[in-house]
């Protein structure tokens, strides 16, 4: 059901003119990798309730 509103939303962006850029798997695994210390930095910064009021596991 994600997936398709995913692409339901995508669909909805392009039909108004906005470019879309849709990562590979490879992409999204390098993005995580170099992204690594900034998520640390800011699970250090929250506690565990600001955390799971976005859904966010710390």
């Amino acid at each position: 059901m994600v997936e398709a509103e995913h692409e339901t939303l995508i669909e909805e962006f392009r039909d108004k003119g906005i470019q879309v850029d849709v990562l590979t798997e490879d992409q999204v695994a390098l993005f995580k990798e170099k992204v690594v210390d900034v998520k640390a930095d800011f699970l250090a910064k929250f506690d565990a309730d600001a955390l799971a009021a976005f859904g966010i596991e710390g």
